[in-house]
């Protein structure tokens, strides 16, 4: 069944094994805590995989079957062959067709965001887990695979929405809140702890308990928005930072801005990260965002579990409705930031957006040629993509290449990943919705709910006080999915706590050869 293991760390080497009783094992207990590759090569070609969407497919080049996406495949002589446990990701070598991948730690596979210097230079580091060998194995059947719902209503879609405060008034809080209420959507709420803001009329913790203590009590979630919207003094910024005192029970961290006690402003490297995480667990809290988002949401890019829907290509279709003008911005912004993705891209763009400002307006030579030089840069790989559109405009994102949508470890509960949404009127269309349905999609978003700026097309605030009618037609037909229970609309601690199961989760091969659950979760599964 198997003809060959080989193990890819710095170098390539076989590993022994044992094919017993319908399943493989290795002998040795290896533990790896960086990156490392098991490459399978079987007797048989891979003939169909199990997908994100639960459905059987041809075996593809972004195949990626990460913690919530079936570890499932099918061979040309009937077997199914599965995964023991959910860690790591599968993908397959569709040239050869008889490779399977079972990588572990690779870049962007469990990523976090740390600003460095005094510019804030973005660096996305891999949180690494600890891969033992001895507790890896396939499974062998020619009866049923397993595979199990991600949601608590069996195998719906799912969305979630975790909301930044930034632009929140008392006003505007009361507005949102009823029409959520109205509407029965639940959601994330960030808020600030203390009042100390640049935005004249933003609401904290501090001065606006009584409305606040309103969300919590129609079911949502309260998450700490940092401590203050604008930046305090380090020395007093670390002060609250150490000294707050939990309140409404809340368990999610969403980062903000360059606050210096930021997780995005610490080092994993040195522990400093590990440190504010083990603070900030003893006030309760457990989910943790730090600046990753997988992409931008627009129509027919809506499911973070689906790979395809992060590329140019999928990005490009979706902003179709827009002006060129807009057009030409967004996807240059989803070069730098999601395609690119890198300190030298993204720091270039800043650099070309301020020289471009100081250089025009203020009229000064030095910033005229230090334009001229990022921009030779950013034409440059702008125009490589061009050239290579073909092939450049199917390449998945990096950060959303292996569908890292939430990830745990020992030190650090749960990190999430968001997809950014600003348009409701295109990121949250009817036909978005249909997709995650069909798809059994997930999606965390990243909102803004309370943002009036224009430049914000498809906002859901036109003023404090009116909601976009634009926007109305798609929160109605979210209520009547979530009513028809087509969608769940879980807090992300809802969310975390259930989809906790799937990192405890073992099967195993029973005595007349089915595949079965070993580890007793709570998941809701079904065969296959």
């Amino acid at each position: 069944m198997i003809k060959k293991i080989e193990i890819i760390t710095n170098s390539v080497d076989s590993v022994d094994f044992l094919f017993n009783n319908n399943k493989v094992t290795f002998e040795n207990e290896l533990k790896f805590m960086g990156p490392i590759t098991l490459k399978f090569t079987f007797k048989d070609p891979i003939v169909s995989v199990r997908n994100h969407d639960f459905t059987w497919s041809l075996p593809y080049e972004s195949y990626c079957a990460s913690i919530f996406t079936p570890k499932l495949i099918k061979l040309q002589n009937n077997y199914l062959v599965q995964a023991n446990i959910t860690s790591g990701s599968w993908h397959i070598d569709t040239i050869s067709k008889r490779v399977l991948y079972w990588c572990f730690n690779q870049n962007n596979q469990r990523p976090i965001t740390q600003y460095k210097g005094e510019s804030n230079l973005r660096n996305v580091i891999t949180v690494p887990e600890t891969i033992n060998l001895k507790q890896l194995s396939l499974l062998f059947t020619k009866g049923n695979g397993i595979e199990f719902s991600r949601s608590i209503i069996p195998f719906s879609g799912i969305i979630c929405f975790t909301d930044h405060c930034d632009f929140d008034t008392l006003v505007n809080l009361q507005t949102l809140r009823g029409f959520f209420k109205d509407f029965k959507i639940k959601t994330t709420k960030g808020f600030f702890l203390n009042q100390f803001s640049k935005r004249k009329g933003n609401v904290s913790y501090e001065n606006a308990l009584e409305e606040l203590s309103l969300w919590k009590k129609d079911g949502h979630e309260m998450a700490y928005h940092s401590i203050t919207q604008s930046l305090r003094k380090p020395e007093q910024a670390f002060k609250e930072f150490e000294e707050f005192n939990p309140v409404f029970s809340a368990s999610t961290w969403i980062d903000h801005g360059y606050q210096p006690y930021n997780l995005s402003l610490s080092s994993y490297t040195t522990g400093s990260f590990l440190k504010r995480i083990s603070h900030l667990k003893v006030k309760g809290v457990n989910n943790f965002w730090n600046y990753i988002d997988s992409g931008f949401a627009t129509n027919g890019v809506i499911n973070q579990l689906n790979p395809n829907h992060f590329t140019l290509n999928a990005y490009r279709q979706g902003i179709r409705v827009h002006s060129i003008k807009k057009r030409l911005r967004l996807i240059i912004k989803n070069i730098i930031f999601h395609y690119y993705a890198t300190p030298e891209h993204i720091d270039n763009y800043k650099s070309l957006a301020s020289s471009f400002k100081n250089g025009f307006k203020i009229k000064s030579i030095k910033a005229v040629l230090k334009f001229w030089k990022h921009f030779t840069f950013f034409l440059k790989e702008i125009l490589s993509i061009i050239f290579k559109w073909k092939k450049t405009s199917e390449i998945v994102y990096p950060l959303a290449k292996y569908t890292p949508i939430i990830f745990k470890t020992e030190d650090t509960g749960f990190l999430f990943q968001t997809l950014e949404m600003t348009d409701f009127v295109n990121g949250m269309s009817i036909s978005n919705l249909d997709v995650l349905i069909k798809e059994s999609g997930l999606c965390i978003l990243h909102t803004y709910f309370s943002v009036q700026l224009n430049y914000h097309e498809g906002r859901l605030l036109l003023d404090d006080k009116t909601i976009n009618p634009h926007t109305l037609d798609n929160f109605k037909y979210l209520s009547q999915q979530l009513s028809n229970q087509q969608l769940w609309n879980p807090t992300l601690e809802e969310l975390s706590r259930y989809l906790n199961g799937f990192f405890n989760l073992e099967l195993d091969i029973n005595s007349i050869g089915d595949i079965c659950e070993v580890s007793n979760t709570y998941l809701i599964s079904r065969k296959v």
